[in-house]
């Protein structure tokens, strides 16, 4: 969930499409899927909060791109 929230954030500036998101996540974990959105969202919130949010303090959030890798 970690590399998808993040992978979602550096990309993007507005709020994803989580079902689209959801879909991608299902496709690429067919181990760890989602049946509903909700759960999904659920999931994505709680990553974003504890990882992204914490990074908004930085001066340059989008500059980490190139210090993460595989994201």
């Amino acid at each position: 969930m970690l590399r998808t929230v993040l992978n979602n954030v550096l990309q993007e500036d507005t709020l994803p499409d989580l079902n689209e998101l959801r879909k991608l996540w299902n496709e690429r974990h067919p181990d760890e899927t989602f049946s509903r959105r909700r759960e999904f969202e659920k999931a994505y919130k709680a990553a974003f909060k504890a990882i992204i949010k914490p990074l908004e303090k930085l001066p340059d959030v989008h500059g980490l791109r190139n210090k993460l890798p595989s994201v």
